[in-house]
């Protein structure tokens, strides 16, 4: 490959990724002589305290019901979740749509709930209908009614309590108490439930039509949701079409910025941003691999150097696309959440941030370095932290409403920003610690040159990490003390956040100390990951303390000990004699020279006199 040739890689993995996202972000167009049921899940209403549109909330029910964002009829045909919603608003009086009750989007697993019901198991989807249930369903009620008054539950228990939450749920839709419906006569004015608003234009037109009034005229002052109900169960997509122009036009006109935010936040969920990253993580990671094939044939006289710098650029440039990807989406949530800059409200905006700055922090050290490692440590944090994201995006509403008691753009954007910085810097340095155990235990080719490498890269990325860490601790002791009046409590989260900033410093006094070098200090980063999953995670399974409300639940456990788990094998791995590692054996029998440095002095480009651990 020629030096002209190496830039072509680069180029066409530029604009294969940017015409990817172009078209995941293209709108989604209703069929013209269809219902236009994406325009209808653009409309604002009022659902767990804040507006959003129709589509958010329909996704986020349906998930929560079915694990998925959509749901297939007995043709395998897939619909989208604001059809679900619109057959769920209708399928009671004064409505006559029976088609809710024969979806089959409640997903069942426990055998004993399937037993009760009399339900067959169906591996691979185990979704139901409420025509399949209704047969137990007095059954369904008292056992229900017995696990509620139950002290120890168990997980049968747990799981028809499940169930019935989220029947509760599809009875609230049914009975049009959700969601609550902006006023467009006074969007500043108190939403109200869809029920109510009939019911309060039910009285009033029979009182009218007791007077004589006009029949045609009492139909022209319905609700204008309720018209859309009405011409949605009668399956006439003109009246549909038409009577959501008018109501959208009324919103608009009424509350324009609510409006526009709610029709932004839906294109925003059809886009999906951070699912798109994920794919974009893969391709860096693959990238980056091929890089270090690539290179390795190229030391051994088969490979070319122009193809592993066309690949190592390509891995670079995905990685910069990604980012603004990412970073563009972070602000477009500053935007629906009105917060500008918050970056967190919950853990979810922990995950997405997280997984944010790590990949920053990997671009950074892949421009200084140029070695691969900045991109593969960005990959799999990326990847990761997205997965994360997606796992706490089931059936939750991933910018709910706050607290009162944190509920201060200043701190958030402050003190939850820095400490997650700290986060993200002691996760990155821990996953470089990972990568330097691996290519010393598992490959031949681990030098003495790449040792001191990943030794600059560990030394500043936990600099880095301890001081956003301690000053991330330090504000938010500010803020405890403005809010609960005291500076520290030693809460667990307190302690978690307290744990990391001590445990950098350890790393950081054990290398000025000579205590440890470079194997040393990536031992003790795996150990620091440690530290901060159970800091991010595992205090929050503990159900104590002030800051035990970040939405955790009993299945997060097997995640952090796997996490752990994995963790913990590494360490085992970097403490193995080193004599039994693949690169010992090989850089035995072909020495390699140590590194250049001023004066003949074999040292690292920081102040302090640290030698580069042997090979």
């Amino acid at each position: 490959m020629s030096r002209f040739g190496q830039w072509i890689l680069p180029l066409v993995v530029a604009v294969s990724a940017i015409g990817y996202i172009a078209l995941a972000m293209t709108p989604a167009e209703d069929p013209a002589d269809g219902m236009h049921l994406i325009e209808f899940g653009r409309l604002p209403i009022v659902d767990r305290g804040r507006i959003k549109p129709i589509d958010a909330m329909a996704r986020t029910d349906l998930t929560l019901l079915s694990g998925r964002q959509s749901y297939y009829d007995d043709q395998k045909k897939e619909h989208s979740a604001v059809e679900w919603m619109l057959d769920a608003l209708t399928s009671r009086p004064p409505f006559k749509n029976p088609a809710a009750m024969e979806h089959k989007v409640f997903r069942i697993e426990n055998d004993q709930v399937l037993s009760l019901l009399d339900l067959k198991a169906k591996p691979g989807s185990y979704r139901y209908s409420i025509d399949e249930m209704s047969g137990k369903w007095k059954e369904l009620e008292s056992s229900l009614k017995r696990a509620g008054e139950k002290k120890d539950q168990d997980k049968f228990d747990q799981k028809l309590l499940e169930l019935g939450e989220h029947l509760q749920l599809y009875i609230k839709l049914a009975n049009m108490d959700s969601p609550l419906l902006l006023d467009p006569a006074n969007p500043k004015g108190e939403p109200r439930p869809l029920q109510e608003v009939v019911m309060e234009w039910s009285e009033n037109a029979r009182a009218e039509k007791e007077k004589g009034a006009d029949v045609a005229a009492l139909a022209d002052s319905m609700p204008p949701f309720l018209k859309l109900l009405l011409a949605y169960q009668a399956n006439k997509p003109a009246d549909f079409n038409k009577e959501l122009a008018a109501y959208q036009q009324q919103l608009e006109t009424a509350a324009p910025d609510v409006t526009h935010r709610a029709a932004f936040e839906a294109n925003f969920n059809q886009f999906a941003p951070f699912y798109q990253c994920t794919f974009l993580y893969v391709g860096i990671f693959v990238l980056t691999c091929a890089f270090w094939v690539v290179l390795i044939a190229t030391s051994f006289g088969s490979g070319n150097s122009a193809a592993s710098t066309g690949l190592n650029w390509s891995a670079l440039v995905l990685t910069a696309i990604a980012l603004i990807v990412h970073t563009g989406a972070l602000i477009a949530r500053m935007y629906m959440m009105n917060r500008w800059g918050v970056f967190i409200t919950n853990l979810y905006g922990t995950a997405i941030f997280i997984g944010w700055m790590a990949v920053l922090l990997g671009f950074s050290v892949e421009l200084i370095f140029r070695n691969g490692i900045g991109t593969f440590v960005a990959s799999v944090a990326g990847f990761t932290t997205m997965i994360i994201a997606q796992y706490l995006a089931m059936g939750e509403d991933t910018m709910e409403m706050m607290r009162a008691v944190l509920d201060t753009n200043f701190w958030l954007a402050t003190h939850v920003t820095t400490v997650n910085i700290g986060y993200a810097g002691t996760l990155f340095a821990g996953l470089v610690g990972a990568v330097y155990v691996m290519w010393g235990a598992f490959t031949p080719w681990q030098n003495k040159t790449g040792v001191q490498i990943i030794g600059y890269i560990l030394y500043g990325i936990l600099c880095f990490a301890t001081l956003f860490s301690f000053t991330g601790t330090v504000l938010g002791g500010i803020w405890a003390d403005q809010s609960w009046g005291r500076f520290w409590g030693w809460d667990p989260k307190e302690n978690g956040a307290l744990l990391i900033v001590v445990w950098n410093a350890l790393i950081l006094h054990a290398r000025w100390g000579g205590l440890v070098k470079q194997r040393g200090m990536a031992v003790l980063a795996l150990m620091g990951n440690i530290i901060v999953i159970w800091s991010w995670w595992g205090v929050n399974m503990l159900g104590v303390g002030l800051h035990a409300y970040a939405n955790a639940d009993a299945g997060m456990l097997t995640a952090v000990n796997s996490a752990i788990a994995v963790h913990l094998v590494f360490i085992a791995l970097g403490l193995t004699p080193r004599s039994l590692w693949m690169s010992y054996n090989a850089q035995q029998a072909i020495p390699l020279p140590p590194p250049s440095a001023p004066n003949g002095r074999r040292r690292g480009r920081g102040t302090t006199d640290i030698r580069p651990e042997p090979a």
